[in-house]
């Protein structure tokens, strides 16, 4: 993947050196198109329970990636490939690239070979974009619950503000050939498993299946997915309170999950 001099911090969220408890980072066929301007590709706004840092949640806060570089809310040609494979699918073509982003042919091979690199790279960079924002939000609490809740609204603020990148991530990849594209979606999906799985952290009497975080995962995925795929709307923010209640049920028992349905229901209120 290409690297872009001049990179900035771009979303928000503190590196490795500002956490106080020390979060470690790891190392053609022509056609009409839809111009730029009309993306519906926007960075939402972070909500406080995003930037206030806590105590670290669990005893090693989630790793955050670094900021990518270029940031590609900034990038035209990412925009521009997300909004083409959103809305074209299996007709995407690099012209249709070239045309949305409002660049030359030569801009556009000088970085990428192929449509399926371009939008590899675009994706691997949302990716991080979407780890950093999300994780942040993991990270700002002291507790899994407040956490797995933060990240979880979270979630929902960045889906519900960005609809082309959900149709893209979650549909709009696997109909690209790069086998790698396919790959990054299950690592997404691992990653969001993982601050499920951060439960068995705290102590319970449950005893958790060992495929647990997974299954709760498949879940709301084969939600998101069928109602992608009928037109249906997503509705992410009605889903986290019921999606809570059914993890911490799983990880700490019924009178737990009663208690953080009335917690997520006020949430959702007071927001």
């Amino acid at each position: 993947m290409p690297l872009f001099p001049g990179g900035h911090r771009v979303d928000g969220v503190r590196e490795a050196g500002d956490h106080p408890w020390g979060a470690r980072l790891p190392t053609p066929q022509h056609h009409a198109v839809a111009p730029l301007a009309s993306c519906s590709i926007a960075r939402p706004p972070y909500r406080k329970h995003a930037v206030t840092l806590n105590p670290p949640a669990v005893d090693a806060p989630v790793e955050l990636p670094p900021a990518p570089i270029p940031d590609p809310y900034r990038d035209p040609i990412s925009l521009a490939v997300v909004e083409e494979v959103f809305e074209r699918g299996a007709r995407s073509n690099v012209a249709g690239v070239i045309a949305r982003a409002d660049v030359t042919a030569s801009e556009f091979y000088d970085r990428y070979a192929t449509l399926e690199d371009c939008a590899l790279d675009a994706y691997e960079r949302f990716i991080a974009c979407f780890k950093r924002r999300v994780g942040g939000a993991f990270n700002a609490h002291s507790s899994w619950r407040d956490s797995l809740r933060a990240a979880a609204y979270e979630t929902a603020d960045w889906m519900e503000a960005n609809p082309a990148l959900v149709g893209f991530g979650m549909t709009g990849v696997l109909q690209m050939k790069s086998e790698l594209c396919r790959v990054r979606r299950e690592e997404v999906f691992v990653f969001c498993g993982g601050l499920i799985d951060l439960g068995r952290t705290e102590p319970s009497e449950i005893e958790v299946d060992e495929a647990a975080a997974m299954l709760a995962i498949g879940s709301i995925i084969q939600l998101l997915t069928f109602r992608l795929q009928t037109g249906g709307p997503i509705e992410p923010h009605a889903i986290v309170p019921e999606m809570m209640y059914a993890v911490v049920r799983t990880y700490k028992g019924e009178r737990a999950a009663r208690e953080e349905l009335e917690r997520s229901q006020q949430v959702a209120v007071d927001r």
